[in-house]
């Protein structure tokens, strides 16, 4: 998973990263710094996988992406 974060403040703090295979995705696998924006997971052939990034800033603001997918065939 690769991803892009942005802050009007540029004080990004860091990243959850929410990954499942069911969705919304519920399961927290990481928690990152801001100056990583990927991350290698797990996956199975023939399983969809959800996935979201929640960005937070250092005054404590968070941003929720839509939920994204992928299909492992």
């Amino acid at each position: 998973m690769e991803w892009e974060g942005a802050d009007v403040d540029n004080d990004l703090e860091g990243y959850e990263v929410y990954f499942s295979t069911e969705t919304p995705p519920t399961t927290l696998i990481s928690t990152l710094t801001s100056g990583k924006s990927d991350l290698k997971v797990s996956v199975e052939a023939n399983t969809v996988y959800y996935w979201r990034i929640v960005t937070m800033d250092r005054e404590g603001n968070t941003a929720t992406n839509s939920i994204s997918e992928f299909k492992v065939r």
